[in-house]
Parts: structure tokens; sequence; C-alpha cells
């Protein structure tokens, strides 16, 4: 990205991934969040992936490749973003089952 997200206080944070998604970059963005310390701004990303429809086949597989190699706190920080959606996206789950 050409901003470093890391350097931005957390609601622009928010701001540019709302922003990146949009703009379809959904993985580059993914895989760049996933090496952040703190696991809620990839947590936002995928809730925001799931709220769009986004998260299927390829996505969902490489996603879930993405979080089964984050410590066990950013994934439970990312399962629950998906959880409080009410509608977890069904292929990421079944990814991260099979995983």
């Amino acid at each position: 990205m050409a901003i470093d997200l890391r350097t931005l206080p957390f609601p622009e944070q928010l701001g540019a991934i709302d922003a990146a998604l949009a703009g379809g970059r959904a993985l580059e963005l993914v895989i760049e969040l996933a090496g952040f310390r703190d696991h809620q701004p990839l947590a936002h990303a995928v809730a925001g992936l799931a709220r769009r429809g986004a998260i299927d086949g390829e996505l969902a597989r490489r996603l879930a490749a993405l979080l089964l190699g984050i410590p066990d706190a950013g994934l439970r920080r990312v399962l629950r973003a998906l959880d409080e959606l009410g509608r977890p996206p069904r292929a990421l789950i079944e990814a991260l089952a099979a995983g």
C-alpha cells in the first residue's frame, strides 16, 4: 500500500482499510494486516469483506491459510468480528475447518 497503515491513528487505519477494500485490493491488504502486532485492523478488514459477500472460493482458501498462520489471539479476534456479523462466510469457515 502507498500509505504505511502502522503509522496512522486507529480511526484513520479503518478508513484506509475501507478504501482499499472498495478499491479491490483485499488480498494484498489482508496479507499486510496479518503482519501487524494488533490484529483488530485485520479483523475489521475480514469483517468488511464478509459484509460485502466477497469471501468465497480462492479468496476464502487463501484467507484461511493466512489466518491459520497468525497467533491464536489474532485468529480469535477475527472470528469474533465475523461472529458479530451474525452470518460468518460459510466458505471461510469451511476452509478454516479443512485447514
